[in-house]
């Protein structure tokens, strides 16, 4: 296959046909930059002696020399625009609010510049049938009808929303006027205004482009806006310029094509359509080698261009110049450069790198976002400003941070973490380093405390990194920048609050990209859609041929609606549509060899629909019946979750050895806990996770209170509420009397409970808010019912609060003894009765069918609650010598039941089977006996060696098991 001209060296020739060694008359004007560089690379390779270059401009920097003015930057046009607003709208709303609009209204603007259409007349509100006839008589039959439609909504009345509507549109006139007078006073300007006032001097003939005996060549040029299509009459009919249409037949003779939807229209033009040669390129339908490539998720189209690369890196003959890989968005960009093989030693990246992505941009922004949450808290008459957990934690994991300050910052998270503390102030880093307190202790403005942190970042680069930092400097030096930039820009402005400067902040940085370095002109080219403009290749991959990627998905923000900007000539998405169509056909027009690739997979977020333009190229053209579609996919086996059995090896016996009685004193703190056999029931493997591997769970800040986390809670505030009025009263005697004094410790008990759980220090109170304000008033509720059965029983004496001093050493079958401990929420005595209470604030019960259901576990009923309350009276038994005529009764204070009329604290024995009531359990002591021999079997199977710890068969029970993802049953 003979390799065809590209566009740009077809002008290479007829440049060096006409000028031959005199280039220099010759102006040469392209839609964009990039163009004009690879057409001096097209003219170095055919010319051999020295010649006068031609001079050749973009078509901007190339108007932009008529005139004095520099090109104002977005945020510069929104300022600007908002003080238009304020001066004709004295109701005006704050900047932060008119930032969105205000960028709309700048896009719109610009629109109607470019387009050249009269404001007065777009902007004009129609009340009458008759205004509606005399306003547009001197439009088209066709743009009049639709721009009648639109008002005749309106008619013969305005309302609900289309009154706002009409108050914001009377505005638009003077607002554009004034906009456009600040500008000017100020040396500045949008783009489509100097396009207009050059294209308004065009058609007036007032324009003096310096002619002398230059010439003027126009080309590539496609879908011109009013004013570029006027300067390109101008210099056609007034200096005889020429221009190359960047074009091919097929879809310019097709009127179904929409990608030579405006070359018809050019050639149709009594000027325009003069330029056109006699006979138009036919490149489009010479056989060509294309594949459609279907893949699962978008990383999965990098990998295979990644390995097509590889396969073209081994060929000898292969140019890598002569072959682009295309992206319609940039998020592509990183996969693909991730996958580029070895063999692909050059790259030229058109796309630059958003600011936003960067990691600097994630940590700068943190803490706006920490200074944004940050909410003004009292204590008492001291007031201070509170900062939440989440963004402290969120910026000292950062790796700028961490990396910087590692002890400090681990040290830091460690403390937050352990003592559960969910909110923090200024003193709380008082004392820390300078780059801490640089993050969190800054009283300056958002804007300078970005400054100085770039500053600290910086040196901290240098002094640190100074060699392996290269690229971490360039962010610093982009943001300080672009920081400085805005800090200009605000100065005579109203400082914007953290929220405003948040969302300034993240426009530029959406808005600025960091160039990639390297030569233009050498190596594989990578680029977006917009920037293979004017551009052929030999060989073409394009990624993400998805529908919404390529073409785009219609989203034109904009104040004027789709009606009036149709008939006004103002760009819709069709013209989107048309104009991204052409770039598609255009990219394939010279090439050889295709590949399209797409996804295939509908998952959230992603475009599974192939593109319409891939069916177009199947259905429409020559080439759809040699297309070559490829769908590929990895072999997915599902994997059966294969059992989990650990066995006793020397190794796990040792660390169960470590809950035996040795003479070791190093282990003396392991002792088994009534949740650990419960675990163990339950389920051996979560056993052997948690207490015997110590698969801690990690250490979670919790800002809002979960059901074990209420309980605990609850059980604190019940010891302080007794032991502070124990300690009041000088006795443990609890009369009916004493009640309306312990009521009036509630709030305080709970207070301090809180507190406690939220590891406020001294001078800090704790106060509910969101769901904790909730759960602190369902404890509240709880503790006074449970104050109310306490004072029906009342008198009794309270024997102790939260015991954990009851540690047991339980013989096990042959000489080994195992520690077991419990904390016992409170034992109290009356009148001959011992009663060892525990609190439940769960939806435990005291049902339970024999001693020997508590330890069964296939038991569908098996009281958990139960067997904990009865090992807590054996605890106390064991510790204390309880006379033969006390009866010992362990009881629950569970809240399901707390609020029954009949409430009794008593567990009730009920047999298999029965509905009616069980017998409620007085004295434990006669269960003793068999409890133990229970224990003492479920723990023999626990030490012993054969049996190993496998799972439950019960998945129910995995729902919320903290292990559950390492058996794969999450």
């Amino acid at each position: 296959m003979s390799q065809q001209r590209t566009f740009l060296e077809e002008i290479a020739d007829a440049l060096i046909a006409e000028g031959g060694e005199d280039l220099g008359k010759v102006k040469l004007i392209f839609p964009n930059r990039r163009a004009g560089l690879f057409l001096r690379r097209a003219l170095a390779r055919k010319i051999k002696n020295p010649v006068w270059a031609p001079e050749i401009y973009s078509l901007e920097d190339f108007l932009f020399q008529y005139t004095d003015v520099q090109i104002a930057d977005k945020l510069t046009l929104v300022y600007e625009m908002y003080s238009a607003y304020r001066k004709v709208n004295p109701e005006a709303e704050s900047l932060e609010k008119f930032f969105f609009w205000g960028e709309v209204l700048v896009g719109d603007f610009e629109d109607i510049d470019q387009y050249l259409v009269e404001p007065d007349h777009l902007f004009q509100s129609i009340q009458t049938q008759k205004e509606l006839d005399d306003a547009f008589a001197y439009l088209g039959d066709e743009e009049r009808l639709v721009i009648q439609s639109f008002w005749k909504s309106f008619m013969p009345q305005a309302k609900g929303d289309q009154l706002h509507f009409l108050k914001t549109w009377r505005l638009l006139v003077p607002i554009y006027q004034d906009y456009r007078m600040r500008l000017t006073d100020r040396k500045l300007a949008y783009k489509g205004m100097v396009y207009r006032s050059i294209a308004e001097a065009c058609n007036a003939d007032t324009f003096d482009p310096v002619q002398g005996d230059s010439q003027f060549w126009f080309a590539g040029f496609n879908a011109l806006t009013s004013a570029e299509e006027a300067v390109l009459k101008y210099f056609v009919r007034e200096t005889n310029a020429r221009i190359f249409w960047d074009m091919d037949d097929y879809y310019v003779r097709s009127g179904q094509q929409e990608s030579g939807q405006f070359f018809r229209q050019y050639k149709e033009d009594t000027l325009l359509g003069k330029t056109f040669p006699a006979e138009i390129p036919a490149n489009f339908e010479k056989p060509k080698d294309i594949d459609a490539v279907g893949v699962s998720l978008e990383i999965g189209q990098a990998k295979y261009v990644g390995e097509r690369l590889e396969e073209l890196a081994k060929d000898p003959s292969w140019v890598p110049e002569e072959t682009v890989v295309v992206m319609p968005m940039e998020h592509f960009l990183f996969p693909v450069l991730n996958s580029l093989p070895e063999g692909v030693k050059q790259v030229n990246i058109t796309m630059g790198y958003p600011l936003k992505d960067t990691p600097l941009f994630g940590l700068l922004d943190a803490v706006l976002d920490l200074r944004k949450n940050t909410r003004t808290k009292r204590d008492g008459d001291k007031a201070f400003e509170a900062y939440s957990y989440r963004d402290v934690l969120a910026i000292l994991r950062h790796p700028y941070v961490f990396s910087t300050v590692t002890k400090e910052a681990s040290s830091l998270i460690y403390t937050i973490e352990k003592d559960n503390i969910i909110s923090l102030d200024k003193a709380d880093f008082a004392n820390a380093g300078s780059f801490i307190k640089t993050l969190f202790y800054s009283e300056a403005s958002p804007l300078d405390h970005l400054l100085a942190l770039l500053n600290l970042l910086y040196d901290s680069l240098q002094e640190n990194q100074p060699e392996q930092a290269d690229l971490e400097v360039e962010y610093i030096i982009k943001f300080h920048e672009q920081l400085m930039r805005l800090k200009t820009l605000l100065v005579g402005n109203e400082a914007p609050d953290v929220t405003l400067f948040q969302k300034l902040f993240r426009k530029v940085a959406q808005a600025v990209r960091i160039p990639f370095s390297g030569e233009p002109l050498k190596g594989l080219q990578v680029m977006g859609v917009l920037e293979t403009r004017n551009l052929d290749f030999r060989q073409v991959f394009v990624l993400g041929m998805n529908e919404g990627y390529w073409p785009a998905e219609a989203a034109t923000q904009s104040f004027v609606p789709y009606n009036l900007r149709k008939g006004f000539g103002l760009p819709t998405f069709d013209q989107q549509d048309a104009f991204y169509s052409y770039l598609f056909y255009r990219l394939l027009q010279r090439a050889e060899k295709v590949t399209f690739l797409h996804n295939t997979s509908n998952e959230t977020n992603l475009k599974g629909e192939q593109s319409r333009l891939l069916y177009q190229l199947r259905y429409e053209t020559v080439h759809g019946e040699h297309i070559k579609y490829k769908s590929l996919s990895s072999d997915v086996a599902i994997s059966v979750p294969q059992p989990i059995l650990i066995r006793k090896t020397n190794e796990v016996l040792a660390r169960l050895g470590e809950f035996l009685v040795t003479d070791d004193e190093s282990s003396a703190h392991q002792r088994l806990s009534p949740s650990a056999l419960n675990t163990y029931l339950d389920c051996r493997l979560r056993f052997y996770f948690r207490h015997v591997a110590r698969l801690y769970e990690p250490e979670e800040v919790q800002a809002e209170i979960d059901p074990a986390v209420f309980g605990n809670i609850l059980h604190h505030a019940l010891e302080f509420l007794y032991a502070d009025f124990i300690e009041k009263k000088g006795s443990s005697e609890i009369e009916k009397s004493d009640f309306d004094g312990i009521r009036k410790g509630v709030p305080e008990a709970l207070q301090k409970a809180f507190e406690m759980h939220y590891s406020l220090g001294t001078g800090k109170q704790f106060k509910a808010e969101g769901r904790n304000l909730i759960a602190q008033s369902i404890a509240r509720k709880l503790t006074m019912e449970i104050l109310k059965n306490d004072e029906s029983y009342a008198p009794f004496e309270i024997l102790g609060l939260e015991l954990d001093e009851l540690p047991l050493d339980f013989q096990l079958t042959g000489e080994r003894k195992v520690k077991l401990k419990g904390i016992i929420d409170r034992v109290d005595c009356k009148e001959g009765l011992v009663r060892v209470m525990d609190y439940k604030s769960g939806a435990d019960n005291k049902v339970f069918y024999g001693i020997d259901t508590l330890f069964d576990r296939e038991h569908p009923k098996r009281n958990k609650a139960a067997m904990q309350t009865f090992y807590y009276g054996m605890l106390y038994l064991n510790r204390n010598a309880v006379a033969e005529d006390i009866k010992v009764l362990a009881g629950l204070y569970n809240s399901r039941e707390l609020f029954n009329d009949n409430f009794q604290v008593e567990l009730e024995l009920k047999a298999e089977g029965s509905r009616g009531r069980g017998t409620l359990v007085q004295d434990i002591r006669p269960f003793m006996p068999e409890f133990a021999d229970g224990l003492k079997t479920l723990l023999d199977e626990i030490f012993d060696e054969e049996t190993p710890f496998d799972q439950t068969d019960d998945l129910k029970k995995c729902k919320n098991c903290p292990y559950n993802s390492i058996c794969h049953r999450d």
